[in-house]
């Protein structure tokens, strides 16, 4: 095996309370009351916007727009902090890329410089993804966003080379 991918959130680390904090502020700015942090995270997992209409079935275009403006504002330049990275994820996987020669990347529904910046931060696995794809990736060449993590993960296999 010469690659391993990794999702981020809930993978690598719980995120859960920035992006809860992020999300709160956003809806609260748009006049809407945001779930307990209980609910709230059992819906993290899919795109910002997703979980915004899990929430908030029938919001409309234009509110769903404001809320993602607020959402990413604030999460990528401050609540991204907020963060658990899991118990020995450092020290397994440095020891795992040393011991076996794998390459790791990372597969993510967080922006991709949002989710380098969180990597970079910790010192211990700085360094240690060949590349981090975030659901907007693609964006510097044109393309739209990743529609799913399967939709990027087909694309890191074409761009590594790597026959599925």
């Amino acid at each position: 095996m010469k690659f391993l991918f990794f999702d981020f959130d809930g993978t690598l680390a719980d995120t859960s309370l920035g992006i809860y904090k992020a999300f709160n502020i956003a809806t609260e700015k748009n006049n809407l009351t945001p779930p307990s942090y209980y609910l709230f995270k059992k819906q993290i997992g899919p795109p910002i916007s997703k979980i915004i209409r899990n929430i908030f079935p029938g919001i409309n275009d234009y509110l769903l727009s404001n809320i993602i403006l607020v959402f990413r504002e604030v999460y990528d330049n401050d609540t991204f902090r907020l963060l658990d990275w899991y118990s020995c994820v450092e020290d397994t996987l440095t020891i795992i890329k040393s011991k076996y020669n794998i390459k790791f990347a990372v597969i993510t529904n967080k922006p991709t410089k949002t989710c380098t910046k969180i990597i970079q931060s910790n010192k211990s696995l700085d360094g240690i993804f060949e590349n981090v794809f975030g659901i907007d990736f693609r964006k510097n060449s044109g393309k739209d966003d990743f529609l799913s993590k399967a939709d990027c993960l087909r694309f890191a296999l074409d761009y590594f080379s790597i026959n599925s």
